[in-house]
């Protein structure tokens, strides 16, 4: 499995009010039903090492000084590797950062000596942002914030549509040249939401999280090492202040303003990226995506926005109405406009007889007739339309994807011809739960 396929299959289908305790910035980018497919936020469990937060020599506030584990080790087992991951609060040596750092750590030795069973501790509260399980670490978590005098989050808003990002950020925040695709914002006005761009080099896909000073965070991101980078200052038209960084398969555009740091993770580097081999983009085409953002934006005031544009999008069918979050709990813990959207974009997929897209759905190995497949190349390899029938896509058109039959085996679909469930997966940035297609009965 190459880094794409690992890629794909750790970063789909989790809701942003899943509780993890960190996140690794990147996303799956879907051209089809993007506000439903993509993934806002993953959990990736990275092992820090005992030296804690070390002291890294300083480069006048480039990405070296966003250290704060220099020596991370993340991967599933047996291809475990050791990187840097960089605070996407502000600057190493800020309260933020040093706060993210020892929650980091402390995190890290502890939840291992857990029996997890996925309980949330204390359902309601701001513990359920960090992946609070127990009392020992609402206790930790709260004595952490009292020591560099911050703030937890709390009032969670999920963004569905680029008129609530505008609403949250105050205005028109993005340029025509932008897609946006799901987010989320605090009541602190932490933000993050991720999209895509069109520069001269093609589509890149982004996320873009602005952190407010004064609150807790335990958001990091891998960045691979810092030494790999290409960086230099940029001033954009507005006048903001942005440093740029580049490497083979990532890009990176950060800021440190009064009032929050903001950081854009670009999903692509110099040598193509882990989605797009062919994707190659340049630093001129870095300063034109850093354009096409407000910059003076996100020094106001960001308030998560209170009328209908933070409302999830119904569904397709007419006058449908999605069903209570919990209903398909028999099955999974995901919500139903997550199980819904997700069985809607398998679909398509199949409507649309759009085989690679359907690849990327499935849980491998998979038995479809006599054929077994062991990854999305090997699906995609097979002339499937010889193999599904007539009645198969009657079957499939048919269904309506709403308030579908669920028992703790998975969630039908097309009259039993297709079940789905939640399944637990790893890759080389750790583990986590998604939505797949188990069975397909041809």
């Amino acid at each position: 499995m190459d880094d794409r396929q690992l890629y794909r299959e750790t970063f789909s289908q989790v809701r942003s009010s899943l509780v993890i305790n960190e996140e690794m910035l990147q996303m799956q980018p879907k051209r089809t039903h993007v506000v439903r497919t993509i993934a806002v936020v993953a959990a990736v469990i990275c092992l820090l090492l005992a030296c804690g937060v070390t002291a890294v020599a300083t480069n006048l506030f480039g990405l070296r000084d966003l250290i704060i584990a220099p020596e991370a080790i993340v991967g599933p087992e047996g291809d475990k590797e050791t990187v840097e991951l960089i605070s996407m609060q502000g600057y190493y040596d800020s309260p933020e950062a040093k706060a993210c750092a020892e929650w980091q750590e402390f995190y890290s030795k502890y939840v291992p000596t857990l029996n997890l069973d996925n309980s949330i501790f204390v359902p309601g509260t701001a513990y359920n942002n960090y992946g609070v399980y127990d009392q020992t670490m609402a206790d930790k978590l709260e004595e952490i914030a009292e020591t560099y005098n911050l703030t937890l989050y709390d009032n969670m808003t999920d963004l569905f549509s680029e008129s609530a990002l505008n609403d949250a950020m105050g205005g028109e925040f993005l340029s025509g040249a932008c897609t946006f695709f799901w987010g989320y914002c605090f009541g602190d006005g932490t933000l993050q939401f991720e999209g895509d761009c069109s520069v001269g080099a093609g589509t890149l896909d982004f996320q873009f999280r602005r952190s407010q000073k004064g609150t807790l965070s335990d958001v990091v991101l891998n960045i691979g090492h810092a030494a790999d980078y290409e960086q230099w200052h940029y001033t954009t038209q507005d006048g903001t202040e942005l440093i740029l960084a580049m490497r083979d398969t990532q890009s990176l555009i950060f800021t440190d303003l009064p009032n929050c740091f903001v950081c854009v993770n670009v999903l692509a580097g110099t040598g193509g990226g882990l989605l797009y081999d062919d994707l190659q983009i340049t630093k001129a085409d870095l300063e034109l995506m850093a354009e096409c953002f407000d910059w003076t934006l996100c020094a106001g005031n960001i308030t998560p926005p209170l009328d209908s544009s933070a409302i999830p999008p119904e569904p397709d069918q007419e006058n449908g109405q999605f069903p209570a979050d919990d209903f398909y709990a028999a099955a999974t813990k995901f919500p139903a406009y997550a199980v819904e959207d997700f069985a809607s974009t398998v679909r398509a997929h199949l409507l649309d007889r759009n085989w690679e897209g359907l690849s990327e759905c499935l849980a491998y190995p998979i038995t479809i007739g006599s054929t077994t497949c062991n990854s999305a190349e090997e699906f995609t390899a097979i002339d499937w339309e010889g193999i599904f029938t007539d009645d198969f896509f009657r079957a499939v058109e048919a269904e309506t994807c709403h308030e579908m039959f669920c028992n703790s085996d998975g969630i039908m679909l097309a009259d039993g011809l297709m079940w789905l469930a939640e399944v637990h997966v790893t890759s080389e940035f750790g583990e986590d739960d998604t939505l797949k297609v188990i069975n397909i009965y041809a």
